[in-house]
């Protein structure tokens, strides 16, 4: 079984001269109706706008960096124990 088999995508509509879609995407955490406006955050927050405007944006979805919420985690859970990722976790300097 692929991760991939938990997501599928329902195409409603398709324009004859550009070809732009419109459609639902289905996800484990809920439906996400595309095209859609998709705020991007990066270091852990979406800049320069209020958790009160993001809301009122509508967004269905918002993309964040994994790696920087790693990142982010790390240095807290880090800081607690004294390590560093190059101990930890066998990277080469």
């Amino acid at each position: 079984m692929s991760v991939f088999d938990n997501f599928s995508y329902k195409l409603i509509h398709e324009d004859k001269n550009t070809g732009a879609r419109a459609g639902i995407l289905h996800t484990p955490h809920g439906d996400i109706e595309t095209p859609i406006f998709m705020p991007v955050g990066t270091n852990s927050t979406v800049k320069l706008v209020t958790n009160n405007n993001l809301y009122d944006t509508g967004a269905q979805i918002i993309l964040g960096n994994s790696y920087h919420l790693y990142l982010r985690a790390f240095r807290r859970i880090s800081s607690l124990f004294s390590c560093s990722p190059q101990k930890d976790y066998g990277r080469r300097s």
